[in-house]
Parts: structure tokens; sequence; C-alpha cells
């Protein structure tokens, strides 16, 4: 079973040690809060220990820089999102997040503001690729703040419309929303295709249940704004969707996702081409091309003879395979 985790982590480095105990096959994080240099560090710490880590980041962030304190690699303004991928399996970083979407243009650079990152990785035995886009969307655009909200509708929509663009391929968006189906009217649309579908929401269909609330602060209502989203391809391997509880993140729950890759391989019947009916030299005279032609005559008249009853058989049945 291979096993897709998703948080909100807030900051990075404050939780390594607990995303490093996260029995998970790829791990895909929001507000990961890295510069560069925090990138790299991060990278080696979460090998620490022997344990078995690839990690691919998106855009770093900058340095935060506030008054009267020295500036720090592991001190970066909020965003930035990153993928963890348990070795041996390959995971390598898709670089399309920064190639124009004209079909949906945004006023924003998605991955300049550590918003977006697309990475490939293996599935079941490494014979098929499979593809995930990790999103952190605006603060503020499920309570309807205008800018946030214009914002984060253009975002969701570009995102979708690349990810779409793979075609049949199994294919995963994964990240902080900051919104809902209920009140984002890209997000229902998207969903209104057929082509992607809400991983939670199907599970707790085909249970008979409703998704578990995945955010809480004090003063705020639960909600479900952090969201793992699948085509069609990848739904056909979907097993199960739930919340972690029991977690020192501050907010959000981790969302771990389970899939059985070899349920969305295709089998079909390749039909074998027959070989080719060996050709007997024509007769060089027309006495011999008689000859010929009335030993084909009686050859296929004894076999139509054979065939016959077989044939009327079948006929009688409408069995003509």
């Amino acid at each position: 079973m291979f096993t897709l985790m998703l948080a909100n982590v807030t900051s990075c480095t404050q939780h390594l040690p607990e995303i490093k105990t996260w029995d998970a096959d790829l791990v895909a994080l929001c507000e990961t809060r890295l510069t560069r240099g925090g990138q790299k560090l991060a990278g080696i710490e979460i090998r620490d220990g022997g344990d078995m880590w690839g990690a691919e980041w998106g855009c770093e962030r900058p340095a935060r820089r506030a008054v009267g304190k020295a500036i720090s690699v592991w001190d970066a303004a909020q965003g930035g999102v990153g993928v963890l991928g348990r070795t041996p399996m390959p995971l390598q970083r898709i670089p399309d997040e920064q190639t124009p979407c004209p079909d949906f243009p945004t006023d924003e650079d998605l991955w300049r503001e550590g918003r977006l990152l697309h990475v490939a990785f293996a599935t079941g035995s490494g014979s098929r690729v499979a593809h995930l886009y990790t999103y952190h969307g605006y603060a503020g655009a499920r309570q309807g703040a205008h800018t946030p909200k214009r914002k984060n509708e253009a975002a969701i929509a570009q995102v979708f419309a690349r990810a779409t663009e793979l075609g049949d391929v199994p294919c995963i968006i994964a990240g902080d929303f900051n919104d809902t189906a209920d009140t984002s009217p890209t997000i229902r649309a998207i969903l209104n295709t057929g082509i992607w579908f809400d991983a939670a929401q199907e599970m707790a269909d085909a249970n008979g249940t409703v998704p578990t609330r995945t955010h809480e602060r004090p003063g705020q209502a639960p909600s479900r704004i952090d969201h793992v989203y699948v085509n069609t391809s990848a739904l056909a391997a979907l097993q199960a969707v739930s919340v972690i509880e029991d977690t020192t993140l501050p907010g959000h729950k981790p969302v771990k996702v389970s899939f059985a890759w070899p349920a969305a391989e295709q089998t079909y019947t390749k039909l074998k081409q027959p070989n080719a009916l060996p050709e007997v030299p024509r007769g060089a005279t027309k006495l011999l091309r008689a000859q010929q032609a009335e030993r084909d005559r009686l050859l296929m008249q004894r076999l139509q003879q054979e065939a016959g009853t077989a044939w009327d058989a079948a006929y009688q049945h409408s069995d003509m395979d």
C-alpha cells in the first residue's frame, strides 16, 4: 500500500522530528518557511539518524527581518512548499510551475511566492510515473476577503489546468487551499467536470460518513481546508483517507491517503497477428495452373465438410466468437 500524507506544518524546522516518524511514502508540506539555506539544512536533517528520505522544495522564502533579531536561515517569511519521498522511490521536481499558463493567467507568480511545486514519483514497481502538485492557498480566501479570494480562485484554476494537461496519468493535487468546495466557486466547478475528485469526500460517500475537519483554531469554527484531489486514474487506486488527530502541529491536522497503484493499471488483451499463409508457386503453364486450381477446390470442399457441423451449431446458438 502506498501512503501520501499532507500537512500544513506552519514551520518545517520546528516539526521535523514529528515528520520523520510518519509512516508514509510521500509527504506534501505547506508553510515550510525555509530560506534556501534552510532547505539545504532541512534536507540534511530529515536524513539524520539513518532515515531514508529525499526532498524536493518549492521556491525558497526570504529571511524574515525582525527588529532586534539577527537574520537566520531558520527564520523565513511565511509560505513555502515541499515534498519528501521515502527512498529508494524516485522523486523528481518537474519545473513547469514557472512556464506561462495563458488559458488561466494570474497576476501572481505561484512559484516565486512559494505556493506551488510539481513533482513526479514512481508507483508500484516503478514502471509507471504519477504526479503530485502541492499548493498553498491564500490566507483569508474562505472568509471572503476580496483580494485573497480573487487571487486564490485564479490560482486554483491555474493549478488544476496545469495538472489536467498531463492527460491520463495518475495525478494528485494536495495542499492547504485555505478554502472549501462550499465557499469556492472554482473548486465546485472543477469537481463538477467529472475529471477531478475530492479524495476524502469520495471515501466518506463510500462508507456512509462525512469527511473529518482538518483545521481548528480557538475562536474559529472547525473547517476542512486541507484537501487531496485525485484525477480519474488516481481515483481507481484510492483505498482510504484519514485525519491524524495525535499531532503537535498547531491548527492543522495531517491528512493520510492510501493508494493501491496496481488497481489503477489497465489490462487488455493484445491480439497477435497470425503468420502469413505460405505461398504456393504459381504454375508455369496453363495446364499446371488448372490442375492447381482443382486441387485447391477439392481441399476447400473437404475443409467445409469438416467444419460444417460445428458451424451450424454455432450459428444456431448465435455464438459467433
